[in-house]
């Protein structure tokens, strides 16, 4: 059969039949989307077109029209297939051999759907593909590939558009990399005020100066003054006397000297990152948890979301956000809870009777944010454990989560371990084994322990404690573990149960049959 595209059966049908315009669009529509009655109905225009346009015998212009059908059938989604096709595999060579460059670029092509952003830097992440925040010496407006990892553009700043963050990288490329703030706000021409200097600086677009975040933000007002001033005194010739000593500029003499403070806490860190970037760049607040997350979730956010309704599932990550509701129905409190994990976020709903039984443990980090004017600190999330089932309203419907108990991360290691098994080595841990006995018994539990020795022969061999050594598994015993043996010398064997979905509710039989005789009579 001979290959067509739909432009040119458009071209075809206009030439040899006389079709208008209108006349070929409607055939390519009904090509395009396989339409064959709508195909049928220009046949005999086609036929007789031909014959009066361009005294085309019957038989050749059947045989065309054959043709034309033919490419309905198949040529229509071959030449799509071709096309996207090659686009996939120059995609997948990219991807392979420019990792990094694909990367910034897929993530600057999506920078207004933060979801697929979240996605898309989890992938990056777990590629080996490290993700820098901002930095006004090395970032662009987008993402960009800084020396094989991706940094952050100076635009995905919130408050920044591109006109500051072009202006910065202007002013960058005009005299080099900046030195510290006050050459920074001088060379800016006082662009940056009080609020956007604070904001490059919290987002880590200042990390470069050499000076802690809480150090940079002590000195902003004194700095703007400073450059402001040199500034003035530049534009009226009267640089000062040091301004002509050589390699002034770059001694850093003329800076305001920073306070002898401590950095900013790593949650008011992180909380101001993801408050002005959307996302937590230098970490996570519940990163640290990552390996009990591993051990005691049977999926993780990123996995419920692409899967289906009606799941039971366990996940360990935070609590984000809290929106507290009342029924309609009863007058009772439920929230909508944003619930996150290292892989995204994801809408759960805790109804009255699990609001009412974990109501302090789904409110605490709300307080404590509220709280934190006391001491000045932002304190640390708390990590927790959702038992829960999925649920989708329609088949196009995100999926959400609905609770079924919340509990700590210390109440979760006590419920859901099923073994501990400490792993240790003949000849080298002899010495220890006492004190790692001594530790067992400060805490006693249900859960079955099991001591895993490597002999100097090469053989494993496996002690299964007795039940008066079952222990309580939690961070002050797994840390314990760690300390006296050294790291990854435990492993866990955890429950995976999960919440069984209510079933759906089924008129019964007899209700069936009873309503066919009521519609009868």
């Amino acid at each position: 059969g001979i290959m067509l595209y739909q432009e040119q059966i458009m071209q075809v049908v206009q030439v040899l039949a006389g079709f208008s315009l209108g006349q070929a669009d409607i055939l390519r529509r009904a090509i395009g989307k396989k339409k064959i009655k709508d195909m049928e109905a220009q046949h005999d225009k086609f036929i007789e077109g031909c014959l009066k346009t361009n005294n085309i015998p019957k038989d050749l212009a059947e045989t065309i029209w054959e043709n034309i059908k033919k490419f309905a059938d198949y040529g229509f989604n071959k030449s799509h297939s071709a096309a996207y096709g090659l686009l996939s595999y120059r995609t997948a060579y990219l991807k392979a051999n420019y990792r990094p460059e694909f990367m910034a670029a897929v993530l600057t092509s999506e920078l207004s759907n933060s979801e697929k952003l979240r996605f898309l830097i989890n992938e990056c992440r777990s590629s080996g593909i490290p993700v820098l925040p901002p930095d006004v010496n090395r970032s662009d407006v987008n993402f960009t590939v800084d020396n094989g990892s991706i940094r952050f553009g100076l635009g995905a700043i919130k408050g920044f558009g591109e006109g500051v963050s072009l202006e910065i990288i202007k002013a960058r490329e005009e005299g080099g990399e900046f030195k510290s703030l006050s050459d920074l706000l001088e060379r800016t021409g006082g662009m940056l005020n009080t609020k956007s200097c604070e904001n490059l600086i919290r987002a880590g677009a200042m990390d470069s100066f050499g000076l802690k975040r809480s150090q940079l933000v002590a000195i902003i007002e004194p700095s703007i003054s400073s450059a402001a001033s040199r500034r003035r005194d530049k534009e009226m010739g009267q640089g000062s006397l040091f301004d002509m000593l050589e390699g002034f500029e770059d001694s850093g003499f003329g800076n305001v000297p920073p306070p002898d403070i401590p950095e900013f806490d790593e949650s008011e860190i992180l909380n101001s990152e993801k408050e002005l970037l959307g996302f937590y760049v230098s970490g996570h607040p519940v990163a640290k948890h990552e390996n009990y997350f591993r051990i005691f979730s049977t999926a993780t956010v990123g996995k419920i979301a692409e899967g289906e309704g009606d799941v039971g599932v366990r996940v360990g990550g935070m609590i984000k956000s809290v929106a507290r509701k009342i029924s309609k129905r009863d007058g009772k409190l439920f929230a909508v809870i944003q619930f996150e994990d290292l892989t995204g976020s994801i809408e759960c709903m805790a109804y009255p009777r699990v609001y009412e039984e974990s109501r302090f443990l789904i409110h605490r980090d709300e307080n404590a944010r509220e709280e934190k004017n006391e001491d000045g600190h932002v304190p640390e999330v708390t990590p927790i454990f959702i038992e829960a089932v999925t649920k989708k309203q329609e088949e196009s419907s995100p999926v959400s989560l609905v609770a079924e108990k919340i509990l700590t991360l210390e109440e979760a290691m006590r419920k859901y371990s099923l073994e501990l098994h400490v792993h240790a080595f003949e000849g080298e841990d002899d010495a220890k084994m006492p004190e790692l006995l001594k530790l067992i018994r400060k805490h006693p539990g249900k859960t079955s322990l099991v001591i895993c020795i490597r002999a100097l022969n090469g053989y494993n061999v496996f002690i299964e404690a007795a039940q008066r050594c079952h222990v309580s598994v939690s961070r002050e015993l797994l840390d314990g573990i760690t300390h006296l043996l050294g790291p990854e010398r435990f492993r866990i064997k955890a429950d995976d149960s999960v919440p069984h979905p209510r079933p759906k509710f089924q008129k019964p039989a007899w209700k069936e049959q009873e309503l066919g005789e009521l519609q009868k009579t």
